[in-house]
């Protein structure tokens, strides 16, 4: 049994995963948009849960095929990015579904950043920031519930945002992006196969979810005419009338369960061009959805009713609130990075000289002149005494007495 598996995988180019393969595909997401589209308010929350994932992911980078740098992807693979049709077909479905899609465009080429994408760039540039503290300062915690309290409320102010502006595009798509899916489709008819069945696929979206045009039902026409074997192609033109034809087809091209013989079961039937006879090889899945078809009771289309105009005011009132949001978080990111920048970076501690204080000036009144004028002193003579000294009489200086000296004779020398 292992043997036969093996030989089954390696017939079918699937014994490993190709570096081509990606985890979605186009196909993939015409899938959900028939789901979504039929399943209606059943499914919202997993819709919500598709848009979200697809606004978070990254966008396009290098391979985005027609598309420009920066168009949103269904995966995480380039060759995920979304083609020309896709967001014009999501704003619709995001109207018939009441949910917001932030990242379409009316043009459905232009990418535009999302407030969420916003959010996010500010939630990276906090937890860079956060991750350069050296140490967790005790003010950190309170700034850092700050900031998470404020890019919640932010992000909570910015969803009616999308769900507005979307509601309003939603009603632009009649007149603006409808023309651009007809030449899309147009484009994809020309060529059997896949193409041209991608082509009805979208045809029938667009008619279930009430944004029909008669060239559309005219291409379901003709290209049915053209490929008669086709059930597919014979529900999508005749489904609003008859589906008389194709019983026929699905009884001779799906297997009889009694009648049935060991085959490939790797085909998608309704994809391929009708002279391959795909059927023989068919899946079953293909057999169980044209059957589901044919016994289905049809769709009523949405409420095309709006009033654009108080939506556009109520949507001027909700980006203010959503700016005011965005002010209050700005402003708590950027007290924790004041608060980096002085850990970071401190002030120095030595002490700062304090200028002198002048003292105001000392006035230099003059003493003031007593009013009273003091008698002036008179000098006293100094009184003489009265006692009279006698008068001392001169004392004689007696004179020394000197005796008479007599000196010898000295002869004097003859020579």
């Amino acid at each position: 049994m292992d043997d036969a598996k093996t030989a089954l995988k390696k017939e079918l180019g699937l014994s490993k995963r190709s570096s081509d393969e990606t985890t979605f595909s186009r196909d993939h997401a015409t899938g959900l948009y028939v789901y979504f589209g039929h399943m209606g308010d059943k499914e919202k929350q997993a819709f919500e849960k598709w848009i979200r994932w697809i606004n978070s992911n990254e966008r396009c980078l290098t391979f985005c095929g027609a598309m420009p740098v920066g168009t949103p992807r269904f995966c995480k693979n380039d060759r995920c990015a979304f083609g020309p049709g896709d967001c014009p077909t999501l704003i619709a479905l995001g109207r018939r579904m009441g949910v917001g899609v932030p990242f379409c465009s009316i043009d459905g080429i232009t990418p535009i950043p999302t407030v969420q994408n916003l959010a996010q760039a500010m939630k990276n540039f906090y937890d860079h920031t956060i991750r350069r503290f050296p140490f967790e300062p005790p003010e950190l915690k309170l700034l850092r519930d700050k900031f998470d309290k404020a890019l919640k409320a932010y992000e909570d102010a910015v969803a009616p945002i999308e769900k507005l502006r979307t509601t309003i595009e939603a009603e632009a798509v009649l007149a603006l992006t409808i023309p651009q899916i007809d030449s899309t489709i147009a484009a994809k008819v020309n060529g059997r196969g896949f193409s041209r069945h991608n082509a009805l696929v979208q045809i029938m979206i667009l008619q279930d979810w009430g944004l029909g045009k008669r060239s559309m039902s005219d291409v379901a026409s003709r290209i049915a005419d053209e490929e008669p074997l086709n059930p597919f192609f014979q529900y999508v033109a005749k489904r609003r009338s008859s589906k008389d034809s194709m019983l026929p087809l699905i009884t001779k091209e799906c297997p009889d369960q009694e009648a049935d013989v060991p085959h490939l079961r790797s085909q998608w039937s309704w994809e391929r061009d009708s002279t391959e006879e795909a059927w023989k090889n068919t899946m079953y899945w293909d057999c169980l959805f044209i059957a589901a078809m044919y016994t289905e009771m049809g769709l009523t289309p949405p409420d095309r009713d709006s009033n654009e105009s108080a939506l556009r005011v109520m949507l001027a009132g909700a980006i203010k609130h959503a700016q005011e949001a965005e002010a209050v978080a700005d402003a708590a990111l950027k007290e924790i990075e004041d608060l980096l920048k002085k850990i970071l970076h401190p002030i120095p501690t030595s002490p700062i000289p304090t200028p002198p204080i002048p003292l105001p000036p000392i006035a230099t009144s003059p003493i003031p002149t007593p009013s009273t004028q003091l008698p002036p002193i008179a000098p006293s003579p100094i009184p003489t005494p009265s006692t009279q000294l006698p008068p001392i009489a001169p004392s004689p200086i007696p004179t020394p007495h000197i005796p008479n000296i007599r000196m010898p004779h000295i002869p004097r020398p003859h020579w």
